[in-house]
């Protein structure tokens, strides 16, 4: 169960890349599995938020106040 549970994180984590999110901006798998930097989940979602709301791509469907558009 581990090992999945880690896989999706990782397959996440491929995904937001794909999207567009840089790795500068991402966490490590173990960052959210293991609970050591969650600051660092937590700067992906909103760099993941942020790029969501500056595509306007129609995959962001919340507030998108939540989140600062890119330059």
């Amino acid at each position: 169960m581990v090992f999945k549970q880690m896989e999706q994180v990782a397959q996440f984590l491929k995904a937001a890349e794909d999207y567009g999110v840089t790795k500068t901006d991402m966490f490590q798998t173990v960052d959210l599995f293991e609970g050591k930097d969650m600051a660092a989940v937590q700067r992906t979602l909103m760099a993941l938020g942020s790029l969501a709301v500056t595509k306007n791509d129609g995959h962001y469907r919340g507030d998108p106040n939540w989140f600062m558009k890119k330059a």
